[in-house]
């Protein structure tokens, strides 16, 4: 049963990291914070959310600069 519980141990910090591996920072007190599944959950979700934004962002640039040379070649065509 313990080699169970262990084995399970060692999965879950495998995927979720060991506690204590992440700080969310020092409380009113001055201890130091762990972050719950939950908190560090949120933080993937913003940085997620973050980097959709910057990829929308490249994208529009890629399809300005793709239009813009198609212009240059239709103009050449016409000259």
């Amino acid at each position: 049963m313990m080699v169970r519980i262990k084995e399970l141990q060692r999965r879950l910090d495998q995927t979720l990291g060991k506690p204590g591996s992440y700080l969310a920072g020092i409380d009113k007190v001055g201890n130091v914070k762990h972050m719950t599944v939950g908190a560090r959950l949120y933080r993937v979700e913003q940085q997620l959310g973050s980097l959709e934004k910057k990829l929308d962002s490249v994208i529009s640039i890629i399809t300005v600069l793709a239009q813009n040379q198609q212009v240059g070649i239709k103009s050449e065509e016409n000259a």
